[in-house]
């Protein structure tokens, strides 16, 4: 096991993106006793133009060189997608998505991370109708992620319909591909949701070897506040057994 952390928490500060802090952190989170990082990737695909994303990139990429430092995965660009309609979706979202796919490969990041479309609510659908959509929409990016060598891990997203494993694992049945599609469990996600929060070792369970990634925080079960382990509510023993029982083939 790497233990590794987030970039993100070196280059959020208040609500200003500060993507050239990235690299330098990468030194920090060495000597700081991190194995490996966790790319956010989702501020310099947001900011920057796709060159600038790319050059970026390069920079991070000889800092971890530089320190002998490796990605373990990395989160695509993500938004809140229950407002967009499917031109949106299937355009400039689709579009953001793509070019993380790019600039995981860039950086030598085989899991990437990626979030469900939660429809049901907002549209008002069937669970039935959402994967479709969703299908749709994960199929669209099988080319790339081929090509570029990147697994989607697929994330439980609270308030939405793909809370849990069943609905992720149906979700990346219905999507096909299966060697291009896995799973990332966050364990605050996990935690706001009450049919799920005191039974996260078995849902980790259920997802088993296909569990490619994860977000490990903490919360008190209200809102998700990114703390460290135990400094919410979840129980962590349960957890931690689950996770070291479900490590990937």
């Amino acid at each position: 096991m790497r233990l590794s952390t987030t970039l993100n928490l070196y280059t959020l500060r208040g609500s200003v993106n500060h993507t050239d802090l990235a690299p330098k952190a990468v030194g920090i989170c060495k000597a700081a006793g991190f194995d490996a990082i966790d790319v956010m990737l989702k501020e310099v695909v947001a900011t920057g133009t796709p060159r600038e994303a790319e050059t970026w990139a390069d920079s991070l990429l000889e800092a971890m060189n530089r320190e002998g430092m490796q990605a373990s995965q990395c989160h695509g660009y993500f938004e809140n997608t229950r407002q967009m309609d499917d031109t949106t979706l299937m355009g400039p979202y689709r579009d953001k998505i793509l070019q993380s796919i790019s600039l995981a490969s860039q950086l030598g990041i085989s899991e990437m991370v990626v979030h469900p479309l939660p429809l049901m609510e907002s549209r008002g659908i069937t669970f039935e109708q959402s994967l479709a959509v969703n299908a749709a929409f994960f199929q669209s990016l099988d080319k790339a992620l081929a090509t570029c060598k990147v697994h989607a891990c697929l994330e439980n997203i609270f308030s939405s319909e793909y809370d849990g494993a069943e609905s992720l694992i149906r979700l990346r049945e219905r999507i096909g591909a299966p060697e291009l599609y896995y799973f990332c469990w966050d364990t605050g996600h996990a935690n706001l949701v009450e049919k799920v929060r005191d039974s996260q070792d078995k849902q980790i369970r259920q997802l088993g070897p296909l569990l490619h990634a994860t977000h490990i925080q903490d919360n008190h079960g209200a809102k998700d506040e990114h703390l460290l382990p135990m400094m919410g509510t979840i129980d962590w023993l349960p957890v931690v057994k689950a996770l070291d029982e479900s490590k990937p083939a």
